[in-house]
């Protein structure tokens, strides 16, 4: 049921604006939420792209950075939220084909993967890397790629371990046994 009419549409999606930025759709939601017609919603979308508060490939150009720092995620993650969100295929396809390619959803599997090992050391039981590899998938990385993933950072592990454990035989450290 929409709210009651917006007395000053442009008003309205500019306070929405400056919480965070947001895609075109999600102000035409708003709008459209709001009770403002089809023309005072097409005006106002056009004033604040013109004026430069409504970009779309800017706002997935973004999320994707923020996302990598933040939640590392895989493409089909990120092409999910944002398709939640109201871009468009054809802007996600672009912007993620030139700022997301197979280098970068690596290096967000290696982040992601890392942040899920802290903490264990050595091979995973089968439990822990079932649900390692669930986690990893469901932040949108492809099933493979996690398999392929877990078993390089169980073998970095392994050899971690056993380079602590010949430092401790050649340097002589009791480890208090």
């Amino acid at each position: 049921m929409p709210g009651p009419p917006a007395a000053d549409p442009y008003e309205t999606a500019v306070r929405y604006l400056a919480h965070r930025a947001r895609t075109i759709a999600e102000v035409r939601k708003l709008l459209r939420s709001r009770g403002c017609g089809a023309s005072a919603i097409t005006s106002v979308i056009a004033r604040l792209t013109g004026q430069g508060y409504l970009d779309d490939r800017g706002y997935v150009e973004r999320y994707v950075a923020s996302t990598a720092s933040s939640r590392p995620s895989g493409r089909r993650r990120l092409e999910q939220d944002l398709l939640r969100r109201g871009v468009t295929r054809s802007i996600l396809d672009e912007v993620l084909a030139r700022s997301f390619g197979e280098r970068e959803e690596a290096a967000a599997l290696d982040v992601a993967l890392a942040k899920a090992m802290k903490g264990t050391r050595g091979p995973l039981d089968d439990a822990a890397r079932r649900r390692i590899a669930a986690r990893l998938m469901r932040r949108g990385f492809r099933p493979d790629r996690v398999m392929r993933a877990l078993a390089a950072g169980e073998a970095a592990a392994s050899r971690d371990i056993e380079e602590d454990w010949h430092e401790r035989e050649e340097g002589g450290v009791d480890d208090g046994q």
